[in-house]
Parts: C-alpha cells; sequence; structure tokens
C-alpha cells in the first residue's frame, strides 16, 4: 500500500475513533469542549477526489495580530458529498499548512496535505497557488473561497506581517484588489468571495475590481470580525448538503440572515471577557452582499456622473459639501463615506441633487441584501468610497496628512493604485480638487 494512501486511510480512522471519543465524552460528566484533531504528517493526494458540487477554501492568515480562528472553522465546516472543505493555515511564527476537514461538528479532523513553509499570505502568487491545488486535486462545479484576516477598503485584506517585501512596511503590504482579481480571473472565475473578518471591505474600489471574475462578494461595511460568521458558516455548512444546487442569491440570504439572528455582541464581550474600557471595539453587525452583474457598471457610471457634478459645485459650494461630508456616516477612522448616505445628503444641494439622487438608486439597485445594526450605524446603506477626514479636533494633523500626500495620510497610493473604479471615474479628481479647496482656508 503506497504511503499517501495509507495516510488518508489512518484519517479515516483516527476521525471514527474521534466521533467514538467525544461520544464517550459527552456520555460522562466531565468534558464540555470540542476536540479538534489534527493528523500532522502530510499525506499529498496521488489522485482527484471525486468531483463535488462545491468547495470551500478558508485563507486564514493569521501571521500577524489576529486570533487563529482555525479549530474554530474547523468546527463550523467539514467536507461532505456535496463539499470539499480546505484551509490554508498560516499561524503567527510557524510554517503554513494546507489542509483538509472533515469529521463532524462535534469532532472535526485536519488532515495535513502539504506543509508549505513561511509564505507571503499578502502575495497573490500564494492565493493563486491554494486554488490552482484545490482546482487540481479537490474538483468541484462552484467554489467559496473565504478570506481571514484584516481588511483596509480599497487596499485590500490579509497583509502579513512576515515576511514583508524589502522595502515594504508590512502593516500595508496587503493583497490588493487586482491581485484578487488577477488570481480569480486565471482560474477561470470563482462563484463567491466571502470576507470572514476582513474590516471596511464593502467597498465600491475593491467590488468593483471583482466584477468580472466573482458573482458574489460578501463583506463589511463597518469593521468586523470572525465571531460574527459563526451563525452564517454554521448553517453554510449544512446548507450546501442539504441544497447543493443553491443560487447566490438564495444562499447570501439565507447566510446573512442567519448572522443576523444568531450574531450576540454582548455575549462575544462576555465570552472574551472584553475589558468594559475595550467593549467599543467589539463589533457591530454590518454586511453586505453584492451579486457581481452588470449593475455594478450602472454604479461606476453613476459615481463617475455624481463626481462631475461634485466638481463643479465644489467651488462655490465648498462649506456645503464638506458639512455635509462631516455629517454623513462614515467608518475606519473617518477614512471612508457611505456612498447612499453622503449621496442623500447632497441631494439637498440644488446643483447635485439629479446626480445624487441617481446615485442613491444605483446604490439601492447594486447591494443584494444587507444586515446592519441600524441604531449604531443610521446611515449605513452597504457600500462606501474613499473619503477621508479627521477626528473632529484635529484639523493640525488633517492639514499636515494632506500637505504630504495630496489627500488623506495615503492619498498618494489611493491616486497610483490602478483600481478601475479611479480610471474609469472622477472620484479621485474631485478629491483633489476638494482638498486643494480645503488647504486654502
Amino acid at each position: 500500500m503506497k504511503h499517501g494512501t495509507a495516510r488518508r486511510l489512518l484519517c479515516v480512522v483516527v476521525a471514527l475513533a474521534s466521533v467514538l471519543l467525544l461520544w464517550l465524552a459527552v456520555a460522562g460528566e466531565d468534558s464540555q469542549t470540542t476536540a479538534v484533531l489534527r493528523v500532522l504528517e502530510a499525506a499529498p493526494p496521488e489522485k482527484p477526489a471525486a468531483e463535488a458540487s462545491w468547495s470551500i477554501l478558508f485563507y486564514s492568515n493569521a501571521d500577524g495580530d489576529v486570533v487563529n480562528v482555525s479549530d474554530e472553522f474547523a468546527e463550523l465546516m467539514q467536507s461532505s458529498e456535496a463539499a470539499h472543505v480546505l484551509m490554508l493555515e498560516d499561524p503567527r511564527d510557524v510554517g503554513a499548512t494546507l489542509w483538509h476537514i472533515s469529521g463532524s461538528p462535534e469532532s472535526p479532523v485536519l488532515c495535513c496535505l502539504e506543509s508549505w513553509g513561511e509564505v507571503d499570505m499578502a502575495d497573490g502568487d500564494t492565493l493563486l497557488r491554494f486554488v490552482d491545488f484545490a482546482k487540481t486535486w479537490y474538483p468541484s462545479d462552484r467554489m467559496i473561497v473565504m478570506l481571514y484576516s484584516h481588511g483596509r477598503g480599497w487596499r485590500g485584506a490579509c497583509y502579513d506581517n512576515v515576511p514583508a517585501p524589502e522595502g515594504v512596511d508590512a502593516e500595508w503590504s496587503w493583497l490588493t484588489p487586482q491581485e484578487m482579481q488577477e488570481v480569480f480571473s486565471s482560474v477561470g472565475g470563482i462563484d463567491a468571495l466571502l470576507f470572514t473578518a476582513p474590516c471596511i471591505t464593502a467597498a465600491a474600489e475593491l467590488v468593483y475590481e471583482l466584477r468580472e471574475p466573482v458573482d458574489l462578494v460578501i463583506a463589511a461595511e463597518p469593521v468586523s470580525s470572525f465571531s460574527m460568521w459563526r451563525g452564517g458558516l454554521r448553517l453554510l455548512n449544512q446548507l450546501l448538503t442539504d441544497q447543493p444546487e443553491i443560487a447566490l442569491g438564495d444562499l447570501a440570504t439565507v447566510v446573512l440572515d442567519e448572522i443576523q439572528l444568531t450574531y450576540d455582541r454582548e455575549e462575544v464581550i462576555r465570552e472574551y471577557e472584553v475589558p468594559a474600557r475595550n467593549a467599543d471595539m467589539v463589533p457591530h453587525v454590518g454586511l453586505t452582499a453584492v451579486l457581481c452583474d452588470e449593475r455594478l457598471d450602472g454604479l461606476a457610471h453613476a459615481i463617475d456622473a455624481f463626481s462631475h457634478a461634485l466638481l463643479e459645485a465644489v467651488e462655490d459650494s465648498f462649506s456645503s459639501i464638506e458639512w455635509r461630508r462631516n455629517h454623513s456616516q462614515d467608518f475606519g477612522n473617518y477614512e471612508v463615506v457611505d456612498i447612499y448616505d453622503f449621496a442623500e445628503q447632497c441631494s439637498h444641494i440644488s446643483e447635485l441633487e439629479t446626480e445624487a439622487t441617481a446615485l442613491m438608486a444605483s446604490v439601492d439597485d447594486v447591494v443584494f441584501k444587507l444586515v446592519t445594526d441600524s441604531a449604531e450605524f443610521p446611515g449605513a446603506h452597504g457600500l462606501s468610497l474613499y473619503f477621508p477626514m479627521t477626528a473632529p479636533g484635529s484639523a493640525g494633523l488633517f492639514e499636515a496628512f494632506h500637505r504630504q500626500s495630496g489627500f488623506g495620510a495615503h492619498g498618494k497610493d489611493y491616486r497610483t493604485q490602478g483600481l478601475d473604479l479611479m480610471r474609469e471615474t472622477y472620484w479621485d479628481e474631485f478629491l483633489l480638487s476638494f482638498y486643494a479647496r480645503k488647504l486654502q482656508d
């Protein structure tokens, strides 16, 4: 018997044994915890697995200042006849491992497929290697990719502290929207991309970049966390088994409804014993589902028309536009603004009314499903744009940032990033004009 085959049989035997052990534990009075079993010796596949309806790829970048949630993910999602579940795990200070997840929610089993050593999870080549592996050895009709780590709007997600490219601050070495687009295009596209923790990723700049190779994006407009996704992923695991032919719109609706129903922020505070002084750091629910189709082209046209109108109005109506920006729903330390809310504010300026109203309608058209804490985010409508302002009372810092880089601490990067939405609209030109006028005051 070949070594790889023997290892896979061992995984099955160990999985069955772990189920038995769990039953014995539950039958007793002592154990209440789920045991995640890891089979560490690598057992690369020798031939492709039987084709499934779905493959689920969890890209777990914990090589930084984030919690490693790999065991928790394994408890929520396991392979079945309907779905292959794979995880690329890169913990802090440890090399990356590619796992196949099986077992049950009560007794998940992680079998090592390959040990990759130290990798840069912020490099598109790493993501491509993962997706290529899945397509080659675990074929499926449909694919969901989940990204876990930090996020930063138009910059992307999954910055990796080790290693950083030479001369680049690791904090700003991101898996960019362009890299995601290139990876998913090169493999023929994917069905869904879920940002299962990255913050402020429901950014129009990012979603628009993914409009061709991705059919569904679910992302967060405010800050986010993996704990928010627990109920949704648990249900998704069962959903793909029971309804493998489910339409993406139905999938998004059911999963987001479950998240809204099951996410209990106060319970998270208690579970992690968050001190009262830090309780504000625990996220409120806020997730957006976008079906990537021709409606995103309509959104880009509406942003462009609105930007042209703003450019024409900025000199005469600067104070009014600034006031409305300052009173619009924003996220990310005043860095991004909710598109709909800002447009609604601007619709009260006569020379902007037509374009602002059209943009509001376009956002409504693009956002397929939104779950949000309306008390915490009364102006959240699901998609944001970069429009940085500093906190009240910090005008000195504001002006210093803008003199250094054009607009915002990272304004130069924004203008040179090469994002499709920037090339196809005048939004960045409006920002330049706005801040040039700002600095005249």
